[in-house]
């Protein structure tokens, strides 16, 4: 009996401490790589090489390569999804409460987007016009910053480093309002 209650307190422990625990989404176009962190836990990188994508996993430290097979990409995976059909009533309209799901579905996007805070932004792009690139210099310093830095190089390169941190609570918090919204509302699926 206490063996279950240690183990239901142990999963308890787990479960609150992935809720709560800050997770990291990493995006660097500088050296192909996409990852997804909770620190200690599971870590998660995408490695886009010479056109063969490597995921590294890892998982309470137990570390886990896969390369998918050649030929597959990432699009592949979602080639049988097709769109639902539009509900009109007896007249041939478009059923009204479609705006209504539209501005719950905009509401949930913008608490989400609220949910993620910045931790770092590097920006460094090149727009080919040297007259262009030379006036948006001084416009460009004013966004330096200890958490960003956007910049012009004239080296006709273009990339982003961006980091940003959210907590899977908040975004669980915005999908519970979501359904609310949507159930106060009275709109069917």
């Amino acid at each position: 009996m206490i063996a279950l209650w240690l183990a239901l307190a142990f999963l308890f422990a787990v479960l609150a401490y992935v809720l709560l625990y800050p997770f990291t989404i990493r995006i660097n176009s500088i050296q192909d790589r996409y990852s997804f962190s909770i620190t200690p836990v599971i870590q998660m990188d995408l490695i886009m090489g010479d056109g063969s994508p490597l995921l590294l996993l890892r998982v309470c430290m137990i570390p886990f390569r896969i390369r998918p097979r050649k030929g597959t990409h990432p699009g592949m995976l979602f080639s049988g999804l097709t769109g639902r059909e539009e509900k009109k009533d007896s007249t041939g309209r478009k059923k009204k409460d479609a705006g209504k799901r539209i501005r719950a579905i905009y509401l949930f996007c913008c608490g989400l987007i609220r949910s993620f805070r910045l931790k770092r932004l590097v920006l460094t792009f090149d727009t080919g016009n040297y007259p262009l690139n030379a006036r948006l210099v001084p416009v460009l310093t004013m966004f330096h910053g200890s958490k960003t830095d956007i910049s012009i190089n004239f080296l006709d390169q273009n990339y982003v480093d961006i980091q940003i941190q959210s907590r899977l609570v908040h975004i669980l918090w915005h999908g519970i309002l979501l359904y609310l919204r949507v159930r106060r509302a009275g709109i069917k699926h």
